[in-house]
Parts: C-alpha cells; structure tokens; sequence
C-alpha cells in the first residue's frame, strides 16, 4: 500500500531519476521500499522513544512490573543492546534485501 502511495507523489521525479541514471524498475522498487521501511522504523521508534524517555505518568501507570526500566537499571548494557538490535536491523532490512535482489537488477 506504502509503495503505489509514494509512487504517485513522486512518480514524475522517479521516472525522470531513472532516464536520467538508467536505473531499472526493480532497482527503483526496492530503493523505494528500503527507504519506506527505514522511515517507518525510524518513525514508529521515535514516538516511542519519546513516551518511554519522558516517562510519562499515563505510561507509568499500567507498567505491568514494578521494576525498573531497563535502561535505568543498567544504562551501559541497554546501550549496548541498542546498537547491536539497529545493526541488526539495518544489516536484515538493506544488506540481506540488497543481496536477494542484485541478481534481479
């Protein structure tokens, strides 16, 4: 649904892109739906980021445990739990999809 959304906003900018640097439709496809998926995820973590950094009481209030966040028990491991889940992310979400569709392109 994202795809054909964005497709039309930009649709003449695509199609002028891709004359101009003979860029195939599948190249063109899967550079559109990287980069919707990293705006998404980007996007839907940032809104938690800020309910979750702010602690807000409405939030605090139906915490399911009585423990600390984790980031406040032990700041330095989340931390490094943070990078290695985005490295993750990032190497599933562009490098893997990257690989499955060279042979396409």
């Amino acid at each position: 649904m994202g795809v054909p959304f964005v497709s039309n906003l930009f649709w003449s900018d695509f199609m002028r892109l891709k004359e101009e640097h003979k860029i195939s439709y599948t190249c063109l496809y899967v550079g559109v739906n990287m980069m919707m998926h990293n705006l998404i995820h980007l996007g839907v973590n940032l809104v938690y980021w800020v309910f979750y950094h702010f602690e807000f009481s409405f939030i605090e209030r139906y915490k399911s445990n009585p423990d600390p966040w984790p980031w406040h028990e032990d700041p330095k491991k989340w931390r490094s739990l943070v990078i290695k889940s985005v490295a993750v992310l990032l190497f599933n979400g562009n490098i893997l999809v990257l690989l499955v569709y060279l042979p396409l392109s």
